[in-house]
């Protein structure tokens, strides 16, 4: 095989990170080679991932056992990751939508990698008939490239160009005759192995010169592709927000200049369907002065209203982890879910809002999660599995509808809320404790009795925008009723703050770069919705804060004015608190401040902190690991830290660019939030543990974003290898560095989207010790609640995490 053109789609990656999906068979262990051959070249780091699927037994687990060994005989390095799926209806989406999760994972904890897999020319032909048959415009007919970007996932491809049969001869001529073969590869039932064993072989035996032809038929099908897809980009580039220019477009630039849409306002690639496209165009062309609602998907709508077309999305709807028998009430979306324990057999329930169960038949937990593709049930009655979407479909209710499914932990639906019952714990007259589940609609929730529906909305009409519209109107009574949401990390700056950052040669206006450290430049042009959000307290900021249900955003000053001296400072954050204490004026019930102080003044900064929290209601100091050339943890500086434990509120102590030698020489990377944030900030706090501060405060307050900066991980060392010698002469702190962490300091989850991390601090320091941080504008709010969303919480930890840990220590409301 003539590999050139697999060097050209490697080189970008040098000195980076690839990810291989690897099977063992034939196509991904010559993908793996080929990968290997040019990191001799490029330098990338390389990875071999293997999905275990959890379909096929001992066959599965010696075909990872092989792939193992392969990867470790090759020096490569090698990844296990277990899916677990279960068979069932919508098996291969489900398969690829898991391993989507864990390659947009793996991207997401490794920015600018790239994920590399073994497809070759005919498994294109393949995907080419079967988008054929669902009606693929060319985009969709030619997806399967050479490189491709799905969910931020970039896929290199580097074997489109080869047969199956190259391959094989490629493989032996690296001496490898073995390799691993699915045996479910053989079962015809699945529609791509129909194509592969039967139908197309007969194709191109009947009509010779087929393959090739298909082949050239690709290639120029992508060029018409490519260049439609440019022409969409130079539209969607100037699209204005008004209906007027959606009518102006040609139906094949309409759909991909909806998708580019889509995926910048949404940050997901959605594909528009052709009922969404007839629908918009219709609607489009047939103007009306009453606003209507074109369901999308899952909670997100087209507004059409006169010559105005936006995007109305719904927040992110988490997954649950509901103890029922301790939590008798939670919220999901628009709805709740509500628990009632019967004494007698009951008559059966009038429809699908209600649902019975035997309550010792069930798990301790239940799941309460978004309907996801490929989800099917086995309906009360019934002996099969039956796809979700079909009997969802079969009852009229609205794909755009968020209502959830009620599973096991190990993902069996028990119910469908609106869809239909299951045959699981069924009540039976020997059954001892009855459990009733009511699905009640927001605008429901205080009434006593339901002998009709509660969802008058969906027995009465037929039209999804009827339905769509009555969700969004009660969006903001669920979010405001059902869960607060208090982020403890959002930042900002004020134009007086960068005028005298310049002249002190810490902003270039002109280059845009701000200095935050040793060899720390931020360049602030490369990332303008930050330069954007840090002085916008009104139109952007408020709008992702109710667009994802945020309450309060407690304002805290980046770094800048802690690094200035004399008059000058002093003045500025008198300046800078005032102007933040008018902003919480002005939108009562929106934000809380953190106060700014002139920290190389003593006397000056305990005066302002005074006046900021006795005249200006703030709720603590943003202070910052350094101040430029010297610490928090300083002597001269135990004045400010003293009056913050005799007025009895927190410090969050947030990372500022390296001060330390060490930490300079790479730039941004080595010496900003990749990195040298982290080493900074934990060096200020363990310093601060052992000068005595919180021995001389012990009400005095802490918190710390990105998760406690690594500290859920170092903490059991710090106290076992502290307590291996006598403390030394200057260590004034009377415990292990572990009691601070549960009586002084907490954390919060800005800026850090690992599960692993989440996880270690909830088992380090415990829920009670966790606030919401999104860390805005330098991250989005978008990802900051997507995560969270998904991290396995029950709602009451949920409450701990957003507001009532506010509420009890730090008297937020």
């Amino acid at each position: 095989m003539k590999l050139d053109d697999c060097g050209k789609l490697f080189a970008p990656f040098q000195h980076g990170r690839l990810f291989v999906g690897f099977s063992g068979g034939a196509d991904s262990t010559a993908a793996l080679l080929v990968a290997r051959r040019f990191q001799e070249i490029f330098h990338y780091r390389l990875t071999a991932i293997h999905f275990d699927h959890g379909l096929r037994g001992a066959e599965s687990a010696a075909e990872a056992e092989a792939a193992q060994r392969f990867a470790r005989n090759c020096a490569i390095e090698f990844r296990l990751v277990r899916l677990a799926l279960s068979p069932g209806p919508g098996l291969e989406s489900r398969a690829r939508a898991a391993r989507l999760d864990v390659w947009k994972e793996l991207v997401r904890e490794n920015p600018g990698s790239a994920v590399i897999l073994g497809h070759h020319a005919g498994d294109r032909a393949e995907n080419l008939l079967l988008r054929l048959a669902r009606g693929s415009n060319a985009t969709g007919l030619t997806s399967m490239r050479s490189r491709s970007e799905v969910d931020n996932v970039i896929f290199l491809r580097p074997l489109l160009g080869f047969a199956r049969t190259e391959i094989e001869e490629f493989l032996h001529e690296n001496g490898i005759s073995e390799w691993a073969r699915d045996s479910s590869n053989t079962e015809n039932r699945f529609r791509r192995n129909l194509l592969r064993n039967r139908l197309l072989p007969e194709f191109y035996a009947k009509l010779p010169g087929s393959e090739a032809g298909l082949r050239h038929s690709l290639d120029v099908l992508e060029l018409d592709a490519e260049f439609l897809e440019q022409e969409a980009e130079r539209r969607f580039r100037e699209l204005d927000g008004s209906a007027a220019f959606w009518r102006k477009l040609h139906p094949a630039l309409l759909v991909r200049v909806l998708r580019l849409w889509f995926r910048a306002e949404l940050g997901t690639d959605l594909i528009p369907p052709p009922e969404l496209v007839r629908r918009l165009q219709s609607e489009l062309n047939a103007p009306k002065p009453e606003p209507r609602l074109i369901p999308v998907h899952s909670g997100i709508s087209l507004r059409l209203q006169g010559d105005t077309l936006q995007i109305a999305a719904a927040a992110a709807l988490p997954r649950l982890i509901w103890k029922f028998d301790q939590e008798t009430e939670i919220g999901f979306g628009p709805f709740r879910l509500r628990v009632e324990w019967l004494e007698t057999f009951p008559v059966p329930p009038p429809d699908c809002t209600v649902a019975l169960f035997d309550a010792d038949r069930l798990p301790e937990t239940l799941t309460v999660r978004a309907r996801e593709a490929g989800d099917a049930l086995i309906p009360f009655g019934g002996s099969k599995p039956v796809s979700l979407k079909k009997l969802r479909t079969g009852r009229g209710i609205p794909a755009s509808t968020p209502c959830p499914v009620v599973t096991s932990p190990d993902g069996t639906i028990l119910w469908a809320p609106l869809i239909r019952h299951t045959i699981h714990a069924p009540v039976t007259p020997e059954t001892r404790r009855i459990l009733r589940l009511r699905f009640i609609h927001a605008r429901c929730a205080g009434r006593e009795k339901y002998e009709q529906s509660p969802f008058p909305d969906l027995k009465k009409s037929s039209s999804d925008d009827k339905f769509e519209l009555s969700v969004l109107q009660n969006k903001s009574t669920t979010r405001n009723g059902a869960m607060k949401k208090i982020d403890f990390e959002a930042h900002y700056y004020t134009p007086e703050i960068f005028t005298a950052l310049e002249k002190n040669g810490m902003w270039n206006p002109q280059s845009k770069v701000l200095s935050m450290g040793k060899d720390c430049p931020l360049d602030m042009g490369k990332v303008p919705y930050v330069y954007k959000g840090l002085f916008d307290f009104a139109e952007q900021r408020l709008s992702e804060m109710d667009r994802f249900g945020v309450t309060k955003q407690i304002l805290g000053c980046s770094p800048g004015i802690e690094m200035l001296s004399g008059p000058e400072a002093v003045e500025l954050a008198r300046k800078s608190n005032t102007r933040i204490a008018e902003v919480i004026r002005r939108f009562p019930g929106r934000f809380l401040g953190f106060a700014v102080l002139p920290v190389r003044d003593a006397e000056a900064a305990a005066a302002e902190l005074k006046r900021c929290i006795q005249e200006l209601g703030f709720v603590g100091v943003m202070t910052h690991s350094n101040y430029g050339d010297c610490y928090p943890d300083e002597e001269r500086f135990a004045p400010i830290f003293d009056c913050m434990g005799a007025l009895d509120v927190p410090f969050y102590l947030h990372p500022n660019g390296g001060s330390i030698d060490r930490l300079s020489g790479y730039g941004w990377q080595l010496g900003s939030a990749a990195f040298g944030f982290t080493i900074e900030t934990l060096i200020t706090i363990a310093r601060m543990i052992y000068n005595g501060t919180f021995d001389r405060n012990p009400n005095l307050k802490m918190i710390l974003g990105h998760y406690g900066e690594a500290m859920a991980v170092l903490l059991d060392r710090m106290d076992a290898r502290a307590s291996m010698v006598p403390n030394a002469p200057t260590v004034k702190s009377r415990h292990q560095p572990s009691y601070y962490f549960k009586n002084n300091i907490w954390v919060t989850t800005s800026g850090n989207f690992a599960p692993i991390a989440f996880e270690a601090a909830k088992r380090t320091f415990g829920m009670e010790h966790i606030l919401f941080g999104s860390d805005y504008p330098y991250e989005t709010m978008e990802e900051s609640m997507t995560f969270l969303d998904r991290q396995p919480m029950t709602v009451e930890e949920r409450n701990m995490l957003f507001y009532k840990n506010a509420e009890q220590f730090f008297n937020i409301v």
